[in-house]
This record gives C-alpha cells, structure tokens and sequence, in this order.
C-alpha cells in the first residue's frame, strides 16, 4: 500500500505546497501545478503485477489519463494531489479537459474527478474504492451519462439518473462542481469564461462532508476500462464558498 502525505506530528507550510495554495480572500486555494512532484499514484495502480492498461502521468504540463483495456483486462489509474488543508462545508472547483482523437467501450469506462480524504490506494483499487468522505464528478462513457457520486465514511450515494453526457473526440469540456454542505453539483459550460451553462445540473445530497484534503483524477479498477486518452488542462479551487476564485 501507498502512503502519501506529510509525517505525523510534521509541521506543515504553505512552501511545502509551492504556490498552488492560498487561504488569503479573493484569490484561489488551488490552480493546477501539474507536475510530477506535486502528484503522486503517478503511473498504474497494478505496476507491479504487470497489467499496465491504464495510466495517468504528467503529460506537456497536463494530467494525462490514458487507458488500454479491454475485455478480461484489468486496469485503473489515479493521480492524487494533497491540498495544504481540507476543504470546508463549502466550496467550488473548476476544471476543463480534452478528450483524444477517439474511445472505444469496453464496459467499464470511467472518469472521476473530484476531492477525497483519502491518502492511499493499493494495487487494486480505483477511484471507486473509497473509505471515507469524498465528492466525485463520474462520468460513465459507456452509458453515456454523467452522474455525481459521494462517499460519508465509507458509504457511497449516487445521483439516480444522471446528466447525458456522450464522448466528443478531440473537444475541450468545461464543468464546475459544488458544495454547499448539504448538496454537491456538477454544471457544463460552453467555454472558459463559464457564462453560459449547458445541459441540466446534476446533484446529490450527502450533508456534513468533511476532512477531504486530496484532489482526485483517475478510474475505476477493473476489466474492460476502455480505449481512450484524456488530458486535464486546468483545475482550479475556491475554499469556504461556493463562488467561483
């Protein structure tokens, strides 16, 4: 198992976090560091057994999420990034990807984006393998659909029917999620200026979320996670509200 973090008992600076972190009012906790020292699971979570069909690694200054399996093939990747302290009841997250030239279904393609308190995923554990309180944006490509999956100690809730959401080659998507301490969201935009929404919004309802100090992006472990590349191009948090930074 992999642990990540600062030692117990360690002091902690905001120079341990470089300058992606701020608690000052008016500017953002996190905006994307994307390099390999600020995140670690870098890699495949099943290295070691030899089942390399999926992977998240730093790519031209991106987070870089690649995966290659098919039918009978496990695989499952995350990148976690540990934040300077945890989010509050409330707050808001930003984020825009690019998907590859094309993606193939193999019944298990996931993507999740989101927070976790989580510091530590073994060899075969994804995303979905959750053990306390953590806020997912998790978009099931198969299904074409996109739903908003939370985790309160441990114990998972899911929006029922989701938002419809079908795979675009090569297309840059906009999203912001939510939390109010009672109810996390998830909205599309047209573009990086995030006036103009499309689609519903989707939410779920899981009060008193707390201690998630980790940003997530990976998978699911499992067979069949796709043929499929994606590129995370920006993050950005704000911290005790539900505002944009």
């Amino acid at each position: 198992m992999k642990i990540h973090g600062t030692a117990k008992g360690g002091a902690l600076s905001k120079k341990d976090f470089g300058v992606a972190f701020s608690s000052a009012g008016g500017g953002c906790f996190f905006t994307s560091d994307f390099t390999e020292d600020n995140w670690s699971d870098l890699g495949n979570q099943d290295s070691n057994g030899g089942d390399d069909y999926t992977a998240t690694s730093i790519t031209s200054e991106k987070l870089r999420i690649t995966s290659n399996s098919g039918s009978g093939e496990n695989g499952g990747a995350v990148a976690i990034r540990q934040m300077s302290e945890a989010l509050g009841s409330s707050w808001n997250i930003r984020f825009n990807y690019t998907t590859g030239g094309s993606m193939t279904k193999n019944g298990n393609n996931y993507l999740y984006i989101g927070v976790t308190s989580d510091s530590s995923y073994t060899s075969s554990q994804g995303a979905q393998n959750q053990s306390g309180d953590a806020c997912f944006f998790q978009w099931h490509m198969d299904d074409d659909v996109l739903r908003n999956r939370t985790w309160d100690g441990g114990s998972a809730t899911s929006t029922s029917n989701g938002q419809d959401y079908t795979w675009a080659n090569s297309t840059t998507s906009y999203w912001e999620l939510t939390y109010d301490d009672s109810t996390f969201s998830s909205k599309q935009f047209t573009n990086s200026d995030y006036d103009t929404q499309t689609g519903t919004t989707t939410t779920v309802s899981d009060a008193g979320l707390t201690g998630m100090d980790y940003l997530l992006v990976g998978t699911e472990y499992g067979q069949g996670t796709g043929v499929w590349t994606i590129d995370i191009n920006e993050i950005k948090v704000s911290n005790n509200t539900t505002d944009p930074c």
